[in-house]
């Protein structure tokens, strides 16, 4: 198998790959059937616009290629910690210790200068999907503590420190980012840094795999309510990531996930991918998770999380013999209220293709 080493969902559309082979791939992301194969590239990070170019990030060199022959429109020399933003539109280059100067945040298609944050140095940042913060990852230099900073990119005014150190991820409603720390996850408001609730990871078996951090890739689910953590013992575990079931560890892959390399979720179709250890490449369903109810006299509301973002309610009044019945017509909302009689009934919700 190829040693697939970065993997992300362009636009929802197609899923691409970057591999040791020196290919990059473009597969349909419901069915897999392979599209575009660039040759002879070699990425560290992969990163797509909407106007049919992407870019990649290798060594000291930026490539921005136009698709779907990967035709070569411009190289940028770089130094330090790199990455792109959700939007592909820029990206940011920190230079390491001893090189002078901050970061800087630049467009890939022209390399222009949007803003230099002179302030940020020893680590790198990563961008929210809107364009608008930045999480700066701070490495240990001296007396200087390793943490996580959240930053105006309009300004470049900080805004609050959010973690002592780890992986930071942003929601792509750009309410929430998660940082996942060796032992805790915390997850704060991007609006002005404030934690909203940390939890800590559940203890591994003593005869399991082990890792050196406990979640070595996160991500949130598409309507940001989850968040899905590849983590050290080769398990892929989903979080509740709003009331009131924030924290909640709802479910644990354990299998088909052997040491995580790559971890993306869709903006379309509820799915998730990872990539293994030996270059298989694993794409899964978002699944749906109820992670509330209340009722009040004669209405039960009912809330989910997770899918498409479009759901069907139905019931039965008998989980033996009777059938599932769609109950209204289906719904964008995140919660269902129903009127419901005096006989038992069951419920659920149903995620249906978006």
């Amino acid at each position: 198998m190829l040693n697939q080493r970065k993997l992300l969902f362009p636009n929802g559309e197609a899923l691409a790959s970057a591999s040791l082979d020196a290919t990059i791939r473009l597969y349909s992301a419901q069915s897999g059937v392979p599209g575009y194969i660039i040759t002879n590239e070699i990425a560290s990070k992969i990163s797509f616009t909407t106007s049919n170019t992407f870019s990649i990030w290798r060594g000291n060199l930026v490539k921005v290629l136009q698709l779907p022959l990967g035709s070569l429109l411009r190289t940028q020399l770089v130094s330090g910690g790199l990455d792109f933003s959700p939007s592909g539109e820029l990206f940011t280059m920190t230079p390491q210790q001893g090189e002078g100067g901050g970061t800087k945040i630049l467009k890939v298609l022209d390399g222009a200068l949007v803003r230099s944050l002179d302030q940020l140095v020893n680590g790198y940042g990563l961008i929210s999907h809107d364009d608008k913060k930045l999480a700066f990852i701070h490495y240990s230099v001296g007396d200087a503590p390793e943490n996580v900073s959240l930053h105006s990119l309009d300004d470049g005014k900080f805004i609050q420190n959010i973690a002592p150190n780890g992986i930071p991820t942003f929601s792509s409603d750009n309410q929430q980012i998660a940082v996942a720390y060796t032992t805790d996850f915390f997850l704060c408001r991007v609006s002005d840094g404030t934690r909203l609730a940390t939890w800590g990871h559940p203890p591994y078996d003593s005869e399991g795999p082990t890792g050196t951090e406990r979640a070595q890739h996160v991500q949130f689910s598409k309507d940001g309510k989850l968040l899905i953590s590849a983590e050290g013992d080769q398990r892929i575990r989903i979080w509740a990531t709003g009331p009131p079931l924030i924290g909640t560890l709802l479910k644990v892959y354990d299998k088909e996930a052997s040491p995580v390399t790559s971890l993306s979720v869709s903006p379309r179709y509820g799915l998730f991918a990872y990539v293994r250890e030996d270059g298989k490449v694993v794409v899964a369903r978002v699944p749906t998770f109820i992670i509330g109810a209340k009722q009040t006299n004669n209405q039960v509301a009912l809330y989910f999380a997770g899918g498409t973002g479009r759901y069907q309610l139905q019931q039965r009044t008998n989980l033996l013999t009777r059938s599932w019945e769609n109950i209204g017509a289906p719904t964008t909302l995140s919660s269902i209220t129903n009127t419901v009689s005096d006989q038992p009934v069951f419920l659920r919700v149903q995620s249906l293709p978006d």
